[in-house]
């Protein structure tokens, strides 16, 4: 007796992953996709432009000391990267060189929970020294693990899967950094935990998860095949001066992220221009980390988008307009805020941070996927570290804005930041796109074989950059 033959199974659709990336950096993907989630939304709970400001002024009404918090956040993170970057000059980059520093910095932002919670009754200038003490380690320790991190990131996730990475990670911890604003506000404002368990519980739930993101880390894979030679330092130092002495892109891209980074200097003033000017209550404080969260939510797809289509010089001119509108819309609320009061002061005030959210996403996707893409992959840690290195110089900025508010204003601190914004978004229409034509990814994904049990054989990764290989 004979069977009919059996039909062949459809083909199986491949699964959503499938299109994103391809599956031979699928680990390293979502390794990369778990730690940048945990982190942001981590920083949703302390958020350096809301939460910690306020923190601070609860602890002292010193302008200066309020910018100190943006200082340390800029200027602690990026000016350890050059030594760094010397440090893996020659190196075969591993977990251990991400892990270990940055484990190093999430245990001091842990110490800041038993900081706010038990010394502010005590003696408020010994909280405020240990506060800045544990919050300039944990920065430390997040820098210096950052430049191994991007290497890492560089060498075993292609460009598209970059983009695309970014863009994933902006819009899932947009949607749960809006339940942190509402815990945020519940916590702050419903008066149901006095200060300073508040702030305490907000640290603790940060630290909650950044431990969880150095523990998706460890399942990091770092290439096995990457063979380099040492380098002393002294060919290391001559070599960042050659950047710097023949590269007028590499220093054009410096300048306008200065220029760019220097909108910090109003970033931790307008949280304590809402509570002190418009008279905004504690709970507004949740509302506004919301509303930041949002405006990531709302620019990720578009950054993502435009970074993928139309490349990342298209994401830094988007973002210094963004950062730009920030000041502005500033100006025009303090303009305002005499006619209006209460809910409609709190909604339109809430559309700065929106811009704040769209701003800060765009120049992270922007100034960080062109860097990599800009810098030849042998000498990527040395443009990348002297570029962080050299973009530290913005720390004095929320200095320099404290020192505004106090001698002057709100208003002239919004103004000056805007005419230094408006000369990034100048410097920014001069940068070149790294990328040829034919890398900008106008094609769809790589096609896999329907052969059960994995892709074709010989595919393009679709990793292309300018040199044309995979970084």
């Amino acid at each position: 007796m004979s069977f009919p033959a059996r039909a062949h199974a459809p083909a199986r659709p491949r699964a959503l992953i499938d299109r994103i990336i391809d599956p031979r950096y699928r680990r390293n993907f979502l390794v990369f996709l778990g730690d940048y989630y945990l982190f942001i939304t981590a920083i949703s709970f302390a958020a350096p432009s809301t939460v910690l400001p306020s923190l601070v002024r609860a602890l002292t009404p010193s302008t200066p000391l309020i910018g100190l918090v943006e200082t340390i956040r800029t200027g602690v993170w990026l000016v350890p990267q050059m030594f760094v970057a010397w440090f893996l000059a020659g190196r075969v980059v591993r977990r251990r060189h991400v892990i270990a520093p940055v484990l190093v910095g999430r245990i001091a932002f842990l110490c800041l929970v038993p900081v706010v919670l038990f010394l502010p009754g005590v003696k408020g200038t010994l909280a405020l020294s240990l506060f800045f003490l544990c919050l300039a380690i944990f920065y430390a320790g997040d820098g210096s693990g950052t430049l191994a991190w991007l290497e890492l990131f560089s060498a075993t996730v292609p460009a598209e899967g970059r983009a695309r990475l970014v863009g994933i990670v902006q819009t899932l911890s947009g949607i749960t950094g809006i339940g942190a604003g509402a815990f945020v506000a519940w916590t702050l404002g419903s008066g149901r935990i006095a200060f300073p368990g508040n702030f305490a519980v907000l640290l603790a739930a940060a630290g909650f998860f950044m431990i969880l993101e150095v523990v998706v880390l460890s399942f990091l894979k770092p290439p096995a095949d990457a063979k380099v030679h040492p380098s002393p330092a002294r060919s290391f130092s001559a070599r960042l001066a050659s950047i710097l002495r023949t590269d007028p892109q590499f220093r054009l891209f410096v300048l306008v992220r200065l220029l760019a980074g220097a909108g910090s200097m109003a970033a931790p003033f307008y949280m304590v221009f809402a509570l002190d000017v418009l008279g905004l209550g504690s709970g507004s404080i949740g509302v506004f980390t919301a509303a930041q969260v949002i405006g990531g939510i709302l620019s990720a797809p578009l950054m993502a988008r435009m970074g993928e289509r139309r490349g990342t010089r298209a994401v830094i001119r988007l973002s210094t307009v963004l950062v730009l509108c920030v000041p502005l819309a500033g100006l025009g609320v303090f303009a305002l805020h005499p006619l209006i009061g209460g809910v409609a002061a709190l909604s339109l005030y809430a559309v700065l941070f929106v811009l704040l959210g769209s701003a800060g996403n765009g120049s992270t996707a922007g100034f960080m996927n062109y860097l990599l893409e800009f810098s030849p992959a042998q000498e990527r840690p040395a443009y990348v570290g002297m570029a962080n290195t050299l973009n530290g110089l913005v720390f004095v900025a929320p200095l320099l804005g404290g020192w505004i508010v106090a001698a002057s204003s709100y208003p002239m601190l919004f103004a000056v930041t805007a005419a230094i914004s408006l000369a990034a978004v100048f410097g920014a229409r001069k940068l070149k796109e790294p990328r040829v034509p034919d890398a900008l990814f106008r094609l769809p994904p790589p096609a896999f074989s329907s052969v059960p049990g994995g892709p074709a054989g010989s595919r393009r990764s679709g990793a292309c950059t300018r040199r044309g290989t995979r970084p």
